[in-house]
């Protein structure tokens, strides 16, 4: 029970600071980890190597609010293998990454910045683990 995350690019600055923060909150709840590629091109060879399942992150993908979210995660993270997130660079994902794709999950109908992604799904994977926890980070209404 854990899952990985492959970003193209480093964060720096806030976003590393803040991602950090909330990778460090999710280890004790949910073991993950995040692995930095310089290219997709990269990313993509790490995902050949990789058996579970690959949820592509792309603003025409598959939404959720939060309960919804934790829900997806948590039937992933009892399914089998290791569920990899993945988060492209500036360029995004193709067709056929979108194809190879177990799901293909958009964050928002905004478009946001790649690292600052990162950072919202962090956050919204720390949020779904509190949940699956019974924490009371997350409240509703």
């Amino acid at each position: 029970m854990r899952i990985a995350v492959f970003a193209v690019g480093a964060l720096r600055g806030p976003e590393a600071e803040i991602a950090g923060r909330y990778l460090t909150r999710l280890r004790p709840l949910l073991p993950a980890e995040v692995r930095e590629f310089r290219t997709l091109r990269a990313l993509r060879a790490a995902l050949e190597r990789h058996a579970g399942p690959r949820i592509v992150l792309d603003e025409r993908g598959r939404t959720f609010d939060s309960a919804g979210f934790a829900r997806f995660v948590t039937d992933l993270v009892d399914g089998p293998g290791t569920p990899v997130f993945c988060l492209a660079g500036a360029e995004g994902f193709d067709d056929a990454d979108r194809r190879a794709a177990a799901t293909v999950l958009s964050l928002s109908p905004l478009t946001l910045p790649h690292r600052l992604a990162r950072v919202v799904l962090l956050e919204q994977l720390y949020r779904a683990a509190t949940l699956r926890a019974g924490h009371p980070y997350h409240r509703d209404g």
